[in-house]
């Protein structure tokens, strides 16, 4: 039997602040359906778990919020068994508490504390964090035809854990945005979740534009390399036709170098060929 893939569910969603007393929902395993009236909570619902998993916000600015401060999720994780992610509600950097917490009946003290910024070379983030668990550390995704790579973000799966009215509503695929500079790295995490296979295998090519500026940039420095050499040529040795060949202790060398009166620049002939050396 094949080992099944790590996952996470939800604990909890509660929020508190000052003297208000905490609100929120509970979930359980299997299906949970949050139902009710228009303006009753269900998007604000999608949108603080979407914040809690990394996203920028703002929280929607709704009269309920008043006086509430924090945001308090519980996860169960595959490795870390259940924890808690407090935020603020104004954004920033995460806390994390073993088990299931709030602030007015904390279980422990916050035993982390995770940035909410991405960063692949750093665990101390909340997407490494959570990536982590998923056993997808260290993935890489092509962002384009030519393979140009990223570290794959936490931030790429949620589109495929939250699925809002709106997306459910669209006729473009599911796994894509709309966006086309996101296409082929939304289908390479697409292609992750399917195979389990990432994209750090694949080659990257220099693209048309990256390849003419750097060959442009090379024939730069070979114009001023030889515009030195001209330059010194014509202060050490301003009769150059009157050079006198083979100089003492170079009998047995052979060297050409022809020279442009004038001076000038390479192009221009003015170093029409590079020395030979032949003894």
């Amino acid at each position: 039997m094949s080992k099944s893939a790590p996952r996470i569910s939800l604990g909890g969603l509660t929020f508190t602040g000052g003297d208000q007393p905490p609100v929120g929902v509970s979930f359980t395993d299997g299906l949970n359906v949050l139902f009710g009236a228009s303006n009753t909570g269900k998007t604000f619902t999608v949108k603080s778990i979407d914040f809690m998993l990394g996203g920028k916000g703002p929280l929607p600015d709704i009269s309920e919020r008043i006086g509430y401060e924090h945001a308090w999720m519980g996860l169960n994780l595959p490795t870390a068994g259940m924890v808690t992610l407090m935020r603020a509600l104004a954004g920033g950097a995460y806390e994390l508490y073993p088990g299931q917490s709030i602030a007015s009946n904390p279980v422990a003290k916050a035993n982390r504390k995770l940035s909410a910024r991405n960063d692949a070379t750093n665990t101390e983030n909340v997407s490494q964090f959570l990536l982590g668990e998923l056993d997808l550390t260290g993935k890489e995704i092509a962002v384009d035809a030519n393979g140009k790579k990223r570290p794959l973000s936490f931030r790429d799966l949620v589109r495929f854990c939250l699925v809002d009215e709106t997306a459910i509503q669209s006729e473009s695929s599911p796994i894509e945005s709309g966006q086309v500079i996101s296409t082929t790295a939304e289908r390479s995490v697409f292609k992750l979740l399917l195979t389990g296979q990432d994209d750090s295998a694949v080659v990257t090519v220099l693209d048309r534009k990256s390849f003419k500026t750097s060959t442009l940039a090379k024939q730069e420095v070979l114009d001023d390399l030889l515009n030195d050499i001209n330059n010194e040529l014509a202060a050490d040795f301003p009769d150059a036709d009157g050079l006198v060949w083979p100089a003492p202790g170079f009998e047995d060398t052979e060297i050409g170098v022809f020279m442009e009166p004038g001076g000038g620049s390479w192009r221009d002939g003015s170093l029409r060929e590079s020395s030979s050396l032949r003894r």
